[in-house]
């Protein structure tokens, strides 16, 4: 599995987020970043998503 969190100005938020899942989760790996100007204008700052997939059929 590959999962992702993806924020809008919260890094540190994002970070800790990303390493509470990673403990819980076998994560192949795990990614932080930022969301897209377009997502971010929906959204506003502040906020946090994770996406998650998986190699197996």
């Amino acid at each position: 599995m590959h999962g992702a969190v993806v924020h809008a100005e919260v890094p540190e938020d994002a970070g800790r987020l990303k390493e509470e899942l990673a403990s819980r989760l076998n994560c192949v790996e795990f990614y932080v970043t930022e969301f897209t100007p377009v997502m971010g204008a929906h959204t506003g700052s502040g906020v946090l998503g994770v996406a998650f997939f998986s190699d197996e059929d």
